[in-house]
């Protein structure tokens, strides 16, 4: 099945792939295990990592937190739906708690800064304010005939 965009893969409107976790509350206590393995062993949270524990893709769990837009998992009752929904939008937000923590290193925050950028929609933005001194809508239209003529001479 081809991938076209804002459709999500496999499991959209007419997809049939059987479901990767028998229920949201399976999925949520694999989650569990993760947060563990991920502490006993000293790794980071991520969200690639977090996929591959879980036998999957980091695009299969954008799949299933976005079911209600790509159509996923249209063969659940709503509840369940939303469980499946809610439990990898707060795994997602677990893990970028954990990169803002990482902002705080003082050796290198490069890699935390761009997970949230590229995962978590966070964006480096600056303000530049501008100040038109040469505005020529504050002065009569006499004014501005004479300024006129003296540019023309």
């Amino acid at each position: 099945m081809a991938k076209t965009k804002n459709k999500g893969i496999g499991q959209g409107i007419g997809g049939g792939q059987s479901l990767k976790w028998k229920s949201p509350e399976e999925l949520e206590d694999k989650i569990a295990e993760f947060y563990k393995w991920c502490d006993d062993n000293d790794k980071n949270k991520t969200i690639s990592r977090l996929a591959w524990f879980l036998g999957t893709n980091r695009t299969t769990l954008l799949n299933y937190e976005n079911a209600d837009e790509f159509g996923w998992l249209n063969r659940l009752d709503n509840i369940t739906r939303r469980k499946y929904v809610n439990t990898i939008k707060q795994a997602k937000a677990f893990i970028e708690s954990e990169y803002e923590e990482l902002l705080y290193n003082k050796q290198s925050n490069t890699g935390a800064i761009f997970t949230l950028k590229n995962n978590y929609k966070w964006v480096d933005k600056q303000e530049i304010v501008t100040e038109d001194k040469n505005s020529l809508s504050d002065i009569s239209e006499e004014e501005l005939n004479k300024k006129l003529s003296e540019l023309s001479r």
